[in-house]
């Protein structure tokens, strides 16, 4: 009895991870989720955070450059045959043990305010930095909800060509019908067929812009794989707000971190 219901227990763990890894699979990403995956992996954003320690780094360097610098070397050597001494600089024939230390101790007293006024430039880089990074975030948010609003855009678009070529394609059967038993005209039969063709054409067109903007889109999210998750739509609000393009500018001088940088 124990044992079966350990089994039943093994049993029902695996089924719920297995159910919890097709969910995390299969799962849909909303425009948040893929602003989110973006910020975590995509290379561009790295290599600016990576700019952004590098500035980092060197504020601390120049603020250590304050400090006094300690150096010190011991040798040993060890001299056989005829050869200089090098306490007494006589020749000797005979082998001899040397060795020699030293102890050195720098501190900067005073050249020109050059640390002072370099520990300000690293600290200017460093804040400019942070700007940087901040709006090289923000472009990145803005490039993925243009390619997620143009994958749904050419998602819609398909739908649309492929509805659209279904109905043609019916009209193209019944005409073809039609014109077997004479009740056609053969002209627009074959109109009708080489509509169907354009909008054959138009569909594969349509699935191509698709996949491009697809693609563009899992390179953002830097997704490795052949298919992207199901995107879910956007809802849009119920009331829309217009604003001037002067108000626009002014804010975005006040608020977008690119004209800050500039200050730095």
């Amino acid at each position: 009895m124990k044992y079966f219901v350990r089994i039943t227990l093994l049993f029902i763990v695996c089924y719920s991870s297995a159910i919890s890894v097709m969910g995390q699979t299969s799962q849909s990403l909303s425009l948040s989720d893929c602003v989110q995956l973006a910020i975590q992996n995509n290379p561009s954003l790295k290599r600016s955070e990576l700019d952004l320690r590098r500035d980092q780094i060197n504020y601390r360097q120049a603020q250590y450059n304050r400090l006094p610098s300690l150096n010190g070397s011991v040798s040993h050597s060890y001299n056989q045959g005829r050869s200089i001494n090098s306490t007494t600089n006589q020749f000797v024939d005979n082998s001899y043990f040397s060795g020699n230390q030293s102890l050195s101790l720098n501190a900067p007293l005073f050249n020109g305010f050059r640390i002072l006024h370099d520990i300000r430039l690293r600290g200017s880089a460093r804040e400019a930095g942070k700007l940087e990074f901040e709006s090289a975030a923000n472009e990145l948010k803005l490039d993925v909800i243009e390619a997620y609003v143009m994958v749904l855009t050419a998602q819609d678009m398909l739908k649309q060509a492929e509805g659209q070529m279904a109905v043609t394609a019916e009209n193209v059967r019944r005409s073809e019908v039609m014109q077997q038993e004479g009740a056609a005209n053969p002209g627009d039969y074959y109109d009708l067929r080489g509509q169907l063709q354009a909008e054959e054409n138009n569909v594969q067109n349509t699935k191509q812009e698709l996949y491009n903007n697809q693609l563009r889109l899992m390179a953002l999210l830097n997704i490795s794989g052949n298919d992207l998750p199901t995107l879910q739509p956007l809802s849009l609000p119920a009331e829309e707000t217009v604003d001037m393009s002067q108000d626009l500018y002014q804010s975005a001088l006040r608020t977008l971190p690119n004209f800050k940088a500039l200050d730095w």
